[in-house]
């Protein structure tokens, strides 16, 4: 029987670190599985998806489109996008 362990992929690594033994640890942080696999010496690190993050919000509250997002975000109001 296969267990699930979810949590914040830093508390999953130490628990890695201090002996725990998983047959595969996912984290949408690289740097995680690369210090696993740079102290072990054994393991491979494998990018297996990639994501978008989204700003939906209301248009009074007029926030520009390039202040939240290090690449520029689109904004989207009822019926248009405000920013692309």
């Amino acid at each position: 029987m296969t267990a699930l362990v979810f949590g914040p992929a830093g508390l999953l690594r130490e628990r890695i670190e201090h002996g725990d033994m998983p047959d595969l640890f996912l984290s949408a942080n690289m740097e995680h599985p690369a210090a696993l696999a740079a102290a072990r010496g054994d393991g491979k690190i494998q990018s297996f998806a990639r994501n978008s993050l989204v700003a939906v919000a209301r248009r009074k509250l007029g926030l520009p489109c390039r202040q939240a997002a290090i690449r520029p975000a689109h904004f989207w109001s009822p019926g248009r996008w405000m920013c692309s």
